[in-house]
């Protein structure tokens, strides 16, 4: 059981369980069981940044793209690969990255059926079934990995 401060407390906590959800946005209908949740809501509707950064003063609408957007100041690679210790500032990239270790291929041509490791060389690909031929650059030119790690990216296709 949980031990709450006081009755309002209670009351909202109680919200939780019973599926009240008392407090709706007036612009797309999503309800929430407390104030706070709308309010948080209703940022994505406005154009409200209230977290700034104390660095470059750009502002942010949720406290955690602030966090994140630090790290770009201290020039800190957080998230490191288990196989080759190679570090990226982003998880995502990390993501994309580990792909370079496996035989995983989730982006498939639906013309031909061959597969690929990045949506970016599917992209290009599509491009030669329609007779244009790119050069091999623009196959990165969109990649948030491959700025971080362009100089060994073709030989792991």
């Amino acid at each position: 059981m949980k031990c709450v401060r006081n009755l309002s407390s209670g009351r909202v906590h109680l919200r939780t369980h019973s599926g009240e959800h008392s407090f709706s946005c007036d612009v797309c209908n999503t309800s929430f069981n407390q104030l706070r949740y709308l309010k948080q809501h209703l940022r994505i509707h406005g154009s409200e940044r209230p977290y700034i950064c104390e660095v470059c003063k750009k502002s942010f609408q949720w406290q955690s793209a602030l966090k994140v957007h630090l790290f770009t100041h201290k020039g800190e690679c957080t998230f490191s690969c288990h196989v080759c210790k190679k570090s990226f500032r982003y998880l995502n990239n990390l993501k994309k990255h580990v792909r370079i270790h496996s035989s995983e291929r989730p982006f498939s041509c639906e013309l031909c059926n061959k597969s690929f490791k990045w949506q970016s060389v599917l992209k290009v690909h599509l491009r030669t079934h329609s007779g244009e031929h790119p050069s091999s650059h623009d196959v990165f030119k969109k990649s948030s990995q491959a700025a971080e790690s362009c100089e060994n990216a073709f030989e792991h296709w």
